[in-house]
């Protein structure tokens, strides 16, 4: 006799609505991916469909942030892709900040091998290099995660 109830229960439930397949929005015409914005310091972009519109810069946005909200995966993974952009933000500017710091010191005149311009080098690169670029990446796979996840949402 359990068995049938939750048989019964099992058949019943739906899916939430977060879960289903977003309603006038095809695959081919509303799918995200990302693509380069051209030129050397072009930044990369989202864009939806098959005609490729910009919908906002890969970067923290409302847009993005308001459009990863209709589904629950992506909207976790994006808060992850915002958290980890953000620190890998602020750990660069700390890192650029301990170079130049440096650079300054050295041209002020304070040589030596272990002086403290170079303690201060090192140290901008350590940060940049050891946590600033791996946060980045951690960033980009979380926006990726965010862009499948929605993707998956949408109707054949």
């Amino acid at each position: 006799m359990k068995r049938l109830a939750f048989l019964a229960v099992l058949l019943s439930a739906t899916p939430a609505s977060a879960q289903q397949p977003q309603g006038g929005c095809t695959y081919h015409s509303c799918a995200l991916r990302i693509v380069d914005g051209g030129g050397y310091f072009g930044s990369q972009v989202v864009v939806r469909g098959r005609e490729g519109y910009a919908v906002a810069p890969a970067r923290r946005s409302g847009t993005l942030e308001d459009l990863f909200a209709l589904q629950d995966s992506a909207a976790v993974y994006y808060a992850n892709f915002e958290t980890n952009e953000r620190y890998a933000d602020i750990s660069g500017w700390i890192g650029t900040g301990l170079m130049l710091t440096g650079f300054v010191v050295d041209v002020l005149g304070e040589g030596g091998f272990f002086s403290k311009s170079f303690l201060l080098y090192g140290s901008g690169l350590a940060v940049t290099y050891g946590v600033a670029l791996p946060m980045q990446r951690r960033a980009s796979t979380g926006l990726s995660a965010a862009i499948w996840w929605y993707n998956q949402s949408l109707q054949p």
